[in-house]
C-alpha cells in the first residue's frame, strides 16, 4: 500500500491522539507521591523505623544484584504475624505496629527470578506510644 501526504498526516494524528488518550495517564498512573513523614494521627501503636540493606560478601560475579523482597516480623505474645514488603537493596522502612515483644523470623532475598528465604532469630522489643529503632 502506498502513502501518500494526507494519509501520512492523518496517521500522525491517531498516533498523537492514541499518546495523550492512553501512553500518558498511565504514566501518571504509576508515579504515587509519599510523605517524607509520618502523621503522628496515623500512627496508632508505636512506630518501628530501620534501613535494610543487601550486599554481596564475596566475589561471586552476579547477573542480578540481590534485594530484599520483604521480611516478616511475629508477635512472641500472641503468634500474630506482619510482612513488610521492601523491594529493594537499600531502604529505610517505619512500621506501625502494637506495643510488644517481636522476633524477626524471615527475610526473602531475590536476585531477579530467583529467589530464597532465609531464617532469622532477631528479637525486639516495642514499647507503647514511641519510636523504636531496630538498626540496620
Amino acid at each position: 500500500m502506498a502513502y501518500n501526504f494526507s494519509m501520512a498526516c492523518e496517521l500522525g494524528r491517531r498516533c498523537t491522539v492514541l499518546w495523550v488518550l492512553i501512553i500518558i495517564p498511565m504514566m501518571w498512573a504509576c508515579a504515587i507521591t509519599v510523605p517524607s513523614s509520618v502523621d503522628s494521627a496515623q500512627v496508632r501503636g508505636s512506630l518501628v523505623v530501620g534501613r535494610v540493606v543487601t550486599a554481596l560478601t564475596g566475589d561471586w560475579p552476579r547477573r542480578y544484584l540481590p534485594q530484599i523482597r520483604f521480611f516478616e516480623l511475629e508477635k512472641q505474645d500472641s503468634g500474630e504475624r506482619f510482612q513488610v514488603e521492601i523491594m529493594s537493596p537499600d531502604r529505610h522502612f517505619a512500621v506501625d505496629l502494637p506495643p510488644g515483644r517481636y522476633r524477626l523470623t524471615r527475610v526473602q532475598v531475590s536476585e531477579g527470578p530467583f529467589a530464597s528465604i532465609a531464617d532469622v532469630d532477631m528479637v525486639f522489643s516495642v514499647d507503647a506510644g514511641g519510636i523504636t529503632y531496630v538498626g540496620t
